[in-house]
């Protein structure tokens, strides 16, 4: 079953983050769709949350829905060994760690801005992207 990581599509942040994935991903076992997708509405809707949602990053595996800080932790999982490293925030209790993402996360469009669509990816990574149905179908992850 294929990793999804949800991100906000027009977040500088939430970009940057997505882009330094996909340069630092071990191998290809990470796909991306933004939250504005249609994709990311179903996936939101298919795991019991707002299809509006925008205030975390989602990461679904194994159709487990991870947000927060988690879901960056698990992320760090599929990136190259160097940076597996973030697994030891798990020593912080999670409300600590999500208290911080929180507040990283209400001030990221005033700190990074925000574009006025969504990002699109380079050509190397246009694979790595979800957007319709049909794409989490050929990925698997539709029920």
């Amino acid at each position: 079953m294929a990793v999804v990581l949800l991100f906000d599509g027009v977040c500088n942040l939430c970009n940057f983050w997505v882009k330094f994935a996909l340069n630092n991903s071990q191998e290809n076992k990470v796909y991306f769709a933004s939250l504005q997708s249609q994709a990311g509405a179903k996936l939101l809707i298919e795991g019991k949350m707002d299809k509006d949602y925008s205030q975390s990053l989602v990461l679904i595996e194994k159709g487990v829905y991870y947000t927060q800080s988690t879901a960056v932790m698990r992320l760090c999982a599929y990136l190259k060994w160097y940076w597996r490293v973030a697994f030891v925030l798990y020593v912080f209790p999670k409300f600590m760690r999500d208290f911080i993402y929180k507040w990283i996360a209400k001030n990221r469009y005033v700190w990074w801005g925000k574009q006025p669509t969504c990002m699109v990816p380079r050509a190397e990574w246009k694979s790595r992207f979800i957007e319709s149905e049909m794409d989490l179908n050929l990925i698997g992850m539709e029920k």
